[in-house]
């Protein structure tokens, strides 16, 4: 796909209308980009971390469906991810080390499905989402994601992931408006 950047390719280059798959991943992206600004028009951070996950199973089709492996793998470890945070009441998921552990998955996922320095961009976004999520604080998530969710947007044009650019720019403009929104909330971070 890094061709696509040339100079010579045409719009038939970008958009392949008669690819199901590269059809089917852009459809998963809608969905995602959808789920996405829901999850951060929400105060609560349980129910932005359930329906993330919806966002998240849906990125990971896209990414499936378009043949990146390193998104693939990074988004099934944010799959198990939102979970343990869902269920961080219980024992077992309320140790502190769940979140630089699930980090360290990423890291060596993403060097294992490794397809050139682009992957860096999916790799660090999600590992410093995945830390930043652990804090349980809306407001740091929301500003992070203004800055991790372009580096997302950036993976996602070079490995074809239009409706993916959408579902981050979605993210980052939700995240904006959520900040606004809730901006009362200064003194009292939102958290559980």
């Amino acid at each position: 796909m890094s061709a696509a950047f040339g100079s010579t390719l045409s719009a038939a280059d970008w958009f392949r209308f008669g690819d199901p798959l590269w059809v089917a991943a852009q459809i998963f992206g809608v969905v995602s980009f959808i789920l996405t600004f829901i999850s951060f028009q929400t105060e609560s951070p349980k129910k932005l971390i359930l329906i993330q996950t919806g966002s998240t199973c849906a990125n990971m089709l896209t990414y499936l469906c378009l043949g990146a492996m390193p998104g693939v793998a990074l988004n099934v470890v944010c799959v198990v991810r939102n979970l343990i945070y869902f269920y961080r009441e219980k024992k077992i998921f309320s140790y502190r080390f769940w979140p630089w552990l699930l980090a360290g998955i990423m890291g060596v996922l993403g060097l294992l499905s490794w397809d050139g320095p682009i992957s860096l961009l999916v790799i660090s976004a999600l590992m410093v989402n995945t830390v930043i999520l652990s804090l349980r604080n809306n407001r740091i998530l929301r500003i992070s994601i203004l800055f991790t969710s372009t580096e997302v947007i950036i993976y996602n044009l070079f490995v074809g992931s239009y409706s993916g650019c959408i579902s981050e720019a979605v993210a980052v403009i939700s995240s904006a408006i959520g900040l606004i929104r809730f901006r009362k909330n200064k003194t009292s971070p939102e958290k559980e």
